[in-house]
């Protein structure tokens, strides 16, 4: 990450996966409330506060301040996850509609592969990846 020249951040900039933070604006503000972090009103439109960084978790800082280039594991294992999921979720309902014949398919495709699981998906899209490029 490169250096922020920024030393007040919304709750919506803190709550995105930062080492020792929380994953929701919510939840950012209610750790300020409850550590007494420096504050100040936001300008613009929504108002709202904005807090010092020398309020928040040391690592946070070290993160913020370009210290620190990648998140520590917590907080980046909480986002795999959190991605893997979304995609797990997105690969079954694919493979759900595919199977029910709920998508718009062309027959030739429905004849050479009838059903698909996720592992099967899985495995045409490392198949595409490695032999032709990024999907």
């Amino acid at each position: 990450m490169q250096k922020l020249n920024k030393e007040w951040f919304a709750s919506v900039e803190l709550a995105v996966g930062l080492p020792k933070m929380p994953l929701t604006r919510y939840g950012v503000v209610k750790k300020a409330k409850r550590e007494g972090w420096k504050s100040r009103k936001r300008q613009g439109r929504g108002g709202g506060l904005e807090y010092h960084i020398s309020s928040l978790p040391h690592v946070t800082q070290e993160y913020l301040s370009g210290k620190r280039e990648k998140p520590l594991g917590g907080a980046r294992a909480q986002l795999f996850i959190a991605d893997h999921w979304r995609n797990y979720i997105l690969m079954n309902k694919f493979c759900e509609d595919y199977n029910d014949g709920l998508l718009d398919i062309q027959d030739w495709v429905k004849e050479a592969i009838p059903s698909i699981s996720v592992t099967d998906l899985v495995k045409f899209v490392r198949f595409y990846e490695v032999y032709i490029g990024p999907v």
